[in-house]
């Protein structure tokens, strides 16, 4: 065995043997270094979702609050990528101003959210919102079919009253041949008083004979299979 040889194994050896302090070490600046990393990546993300939320919601209350909260995060995220720096450069001066800027930001956004907070409690939730958009809703569709039933209705009167002033005889019925309705001229030639009085009632129930109302019933059914209108029954 050479001399050489003895030195150079003694090197290799040096060289390959980490003492367990600087092993330490080395695990704990990793540590920070993805720690920091990944902190940063998380404070950077928050304010870009903040942002997009505000420019969507254009009608949003409290807006500024949302911004400075995401310059506020997005302050902290240079912090941590600081860190990471001095951790192979003391510039700690630099990240000394550096930190100044989020503890401006944090007071800066105290003072403007503890005045709204009040105003903030006020607000209502969800629930409330929901039962309030319900009970609007349940309004406007009360005040909405009234409306549609006020013009059915005065649709209906109409109706009513060119049918009272033609000198025809106007009526319909059911499928089981019950009066629905009629004009004004054959509720007189009836004996009715009013149109009205028609409904519910059959051609038996009328002042036809037997035999009419036979006849009237079984031209019904003709109309009603063949799906084909009389005129001057």
């Amino acid at each position: 065995m050479t001399f050489t040889w003895i030195i150079s194994q003694q090197l290799v050896a040096m060289v390959s043997w980490i003492s367990p302090w600087d092993f330490w070490q080395s695990q704990l600046i990793r540590l920070h270094l993805v720690s920091d990393l990944v902190i940063a990546l998380v404070y950077f993300s928050i304010p870009i979702s903040f942002i997009y939320f505000v420019r969507q919601r254009q009608n949003l209350s409290y807006s500024s609050v949302f911004i400075l909260f995401s310059i506020f995060i997005f302050a902290f995220g240079i912090n941590h990528l600081m860190a990471i720096l001095t951790l192979w450069y003391p510039v700690y001066w630099l990240s000394g101003g550096l930190k100044a800027i989020p503890a401006i930001i944090s007071v800066v956004t105290a003072c403007t959210i503890i005045p709204l907070v009040p105003k903030l409690l006020k607000l209502r939730n969800p629930n409330e919102l929901e039962k309030v958009t319900r009970y609007i809703g349940t309004i406007t569709d009360i005040n909405g079919r009234e409306k549609a039933e006020e013009a059915l209705q005065q649709s209906q009167q109409m109706l009513q009253l060119v049918m009272n002033t033609i000198p025809q005889r106007v009526f319909w019925k059911d499928r089981n041949s019950v009066f629905q309705g009629c004009n004004l001229q054959l509720a007189l030639d009836t004996g009715l008083k009013s149109p009205e009085d028609i409904i519910g009632k059959t051609d038996y129930d009328l002042s036809w004979t037997l035999d009419e109302a036979e006849f009237y019933r079984q031209v019904d059914r003709e109309i009603m299979e063949t799906n084909t209108p009389r005129y001057r029954i």
